[in-house]
């Protein structure tokens, strides 16, 4: 039998957690310590008292204002005015408060006024159309190109529906701002996927005024008498469009999707005047917004021990998610927001602040294979160590010891029986994990995914790394590094455990990046890592052997690193072969120094991992809700979130280490 690890982290009975810069210095008190009540966050937007906002956002705030026990305020003109805008948020950052929230789909100018709020050292962070050129330190909010994709997909289906193969669709929206930009891409790539002969005929103004949005869609209609669709895409657009449509006589002829304007509007899906209605999780983005900014103001986790300005410890960017309504669920969800009994709808959770003592018992357990690699234990652990002093719980680590997914398998399924706080599974390891979340979440058991999502499973988020992205990025280094050799064309060999959804994701990007940026270098060869080095570097001196021209090798995963340098130096090819790998330690940052490897990816362990004990706290304790709505009917987690990358090379490699060094 394989040997389990279980290990409660208080007591560390499992593993000593090796030195390694310095300790977050926030952990001394739990989160919603009386010590930190006068902290204040402000969140900023123009047309701060949109009914919308007062409706979605503000509730989000206030969960946050209570969970935490910290002041949060409300800011920003009451109109649309960038100018006011732009001069609150100087004014705000100014006065150097525990953080700032910039609602950026307004305008793209408004990354400047970010950049401004970092360099003040004043922790800001986006929701609600990402201001991705700026300095910020995360964004979370809709993805808005997903947003516009979806509305592409209701679109087809209900031209579809209505027998009709083509279509003339008009679209109201915000025109000059980036979110909405993406959503209207979103619209046409979809429609030219699945219905391609419908078409987007118009792009006209909101203004976020239903009056305008009503005189635009007029003047749609008259100039498209075709016209068969019609997409709002801001909160004001929906019942101007209807308005206008009605006012035509074509209500129920021209198929409306729209985005949400309130509780009430959904009725007119009842009417027939709209066919579907998306809902932004606002209160998702603006209590976890809260939350960021908290952990990082309070230093209370940290990425390799690095000082938190110098890498910075929130997820690289998350994806709040969508509600969709249409005449399926519209009576279901305005049952469940009936303000008639709000009192019943609100969160039970606020009644005491995260980190209170009466739920010190809570346990919440990490699963994972191989739950003792090293990388686990200097990266994992001490996230997870993190999370339960501030949230003042109990954290527990199982999961066998080598790889053997029957025992993973085993492991989760009498985990979640014995139905603890909250789950988080390590989940690229192999697909078939997805069916035990499943199985969890059927028990009732909260239960997230980190480091290689499970996306068919019923998982309620996924916390961890793009592994899409991290190997287009190492295509992106493997170019510059072949062109600096002066190759214009090359052969590359990449390790990896071969079945991992995850893996195969990487290796796609890793091909995806070289096709577009450096066409003539090509991948030749993919062979299996096992997690374990020597396998690694058979595997490898194989690749060199079957391949003479070889120029580069990639490793995915932490052992495939110290196995391709093995094997490569060996071969007699080191400084030869361009060598890009997953990390393997802080030793193995030495190997770029030696010149053996030219680049290194660092995984955001501790990110994804308190981050995911956080996200099932909150779920476990009802701290948030959107809409009002339970949150097993309604998830109020994040969709999706890409906890982040570290690149180290030749130019930060010693920062890095000296910032990471051991305490002496």
């Amino acid at each position: 039998m394989k040997r389990l690890l279980l290990c409660t982290l208080a007591l560390l009975s499992c593993a000593t957690i090796s030195a390694r810069g310095e300790e977050p210095t926030g952990l001394g008190v739990s989160i919603g310590d009386p010590s930190r009540a006068n902290q204040e966050y402000v969140w900023i937007s123009n047309a701060s008292n949109l009914p919308l906002f007062v409706e979605r956002v503000y509730p989000g705030l206030e969960a946050a204002k209570k969970a935490f026990n910290v002041n949060v305020r409300i800011a920003g003109p009451t109109s649309v005015d960038l100018a006011a805008f732009i001069t609150t948020v100087d004014a705000e950052c100014t006065k150097n408060p525990a953080g700032v929230i910039i609602v950026g789909g307004w305008d793209d100018a408004l990354a400047s006024e970010v950049d401004k709020c970092i360099d003040k050292k004043v922790p800001t962070v986006v929701t609600d159309g990402d201001l991705a050129t700026s300095k910020r330190l995360t964004y979370l909010g809709t993805n808005w190109y997903n947003l516009g994709y979806r509305h592409g997909d209701y679109q087809c289906q209900y031209h579809k529906e209505a027998g009709l193969v083509a279509g003339e669709v008009g679209t109201i929206s915000y025109l000059a701002a980036s979110n909405f930009i993406a959503a209207r891409q979103g619209l046409r790539d979809s429609l030219a996927k699945n219905c391609p002969e419908v078409k987007v005929v118009a792009d006209e103004e909101s203004g976020t005024n239903v009056e305008q949005v009503a005189a635009n869609t007029a003047a749609i209609i008259q100039g498209h008498p075709n016209l068969t669709g019609m997409v709002g895409f801001d909160s004001e657009a929906g019942p101007g469009i209807v308005r206008a449509v009605t006012e035509s006589g074509k209500s129920g002829k021209i198929i409306v999707t729209s985005n949400e304007a309130g509780r009430d509007f959904m009725n007119s899906i009842k009417d027939g005047a709209v066919k579907m209605i998306n809902m932004e999780k606002y209160e998702t983005m603006d209590f976890f917004a809260v939350a960021y900014l908290y952990t990082f103001q309070n230093d209370i986790i940290r990425n390799l021990g690095m000082d938190h300005w110098l890498q910075n410890p929130l997820p690289a960017i998350g994806d709040s998610g969508l509600i969709f309504v249409t005449k399926d669920n519209v009576d279901t969800i305005l049952t469940a927001t009936d303000p008639a009994a709000a009192g019943g709808n609100a969160p039970k959770g606020l009644n005491v602040p995260i980190g209170d003592k009466s739920r010190a018992e809570q346990e919440y357990v990490w699963i994972s294979n191989a739950s003792n690699l090293p990388l686990f234990v200097e990266r994992v652990y001490p996230g997870l160590e993190s999370a339960r002093k501030a949230l003042n719980v109990k954290v527990r680590i199982a999961g066998p010891t080598s790889v053997d997914l029957a025992a993973f398998i085993t492991t989760v399924d009498a985990e979640c029986t014995k139905n603890p706080a909250g789950v988080i599974i390590v989940g690229g390891w192999d697909d078939a994990l997805a069916s035990e979340v499943d199985k969890c979440i059927d028990k009732k058991v909260p239960t997230v995914v980190t480091d290689g999502d499970l996306a068919t499973s019923k998982r309620l988020t996924y916390l961890g790394t793009n592994w899409y992205n991290l190997g287009f990025q190492h295509g992106q280094y493997q170019c510059q590094y072949h062109k600096d050799a002066g190759l214009n064309s090359g052969e590359i060999g990449t390790i990896s455990y071969l079945a991992a959804s995850n893996f195969i994701a990487a290796r796609q990007g890793l091909r995806d990046s070289l096709a577009k940026n450096c066409p003539d270098v090509k991948v030749v060869a993919d062979e299996e890592s096992g997690t374990n080095v020597e396998q690694v570097a058979a595997n490898t001196a194989a690749i060199i052997q079957g391949h003479p021209n070889l120029t580069g090798m990639v490793g995915f995963d932490s052992e495939a690193g110290p196995g391709i340098v093995r094997a490569v130096t060996e071969s007699g090819k080191s400084g030869k072969i361009i060598v890009t790998s997953n990390e393997a330690g802080r030793d193995f940052m030495n190997s770029i120094k030696e010149g053996a490897v030219k680049m290194i990816n660092m995984e955001k362990y501790e990110t994804m991992d308190y981050f995911a004990v956080l996200y099932l706290y909150t779920f476990k304790n009802d701290i948030i809700r959107n809409l009002g709505m339970d949150h097993w009917l309604q998830n109020p987690l994040p969709a999706i979130g890409d906890s982040g990358l570290i690149f180290v090379t030749q130019d930060n490699v010693d920062t890095i280490l000296a910032a990471t060094a051991p305490a002496q």
